[in-house]
């Protein structure tokens, strides 16, 4: 899978780039890649390693039915 058009904000700063995603890991970022599936992003902002320190478990226990909910939650916020 490739994203195109994406700009990504890293340590490096920000930049607009393509990123090639082989089994859910970024394998190489650069311009003009091509893939038989490719997504344009259009602009949209690529942020990798970014971690949401907000989540909150409502009884303390991390289990799969509170994977569920807060996943659904993670995705409603984007």
């Amino acid at each position: 899978m490739v994203i195109s058009n994406a700009v990504i904000c890293d340590i490096h700063g920000e930049r607009k780039a393509d990123i090639r995603i082989q089994n859910g890991v970024i394998t190489e970022i650069g311009a003009l890649l091509d893939g038989d599936e490719v997504t344009n992003a259009n602009g949209a902002y690529f942020i990798p390693s970014l971690v949401d320190t907000n989540v909150r478990l409502l009884d303390g226990a991390l289990n799969a039915q509170n994977m569920k909910a807060i996943s659904k939650q993670a995705l409603k916020g984007g």
